[in-house]
C-alpha cells in the first residue's frame, strides 16, 4: 500500500488537529535516516 503525502517547498506536511475545539494547524516534517543504527527496544 502506498500513500501520497504531499509537502510544501520546505518538506513539511501541514496537519490540522482533530479536536473540534482547537483544530490549530501545524506542519511537521517527516525524515528518515537510513544510515542511523537501529537499537532494539528494551523491555
Amino acid at each position: 500500500m502506498s500513500i501520497e503525502m504531499i509537502s510544501d517547498e520546505k518538506g513539511y506536511l501541514d496537519r490540522e488537529c482533530p479536536h473540534e475545539e482547537c483544530e490549530f494547524v501545524f506542519k511537521i516534517q517527516i525524515t528518515i535516516d537510513l544510515l542511523a543504527p537501529v537499537s532494539p527496544l528494551i523491555d
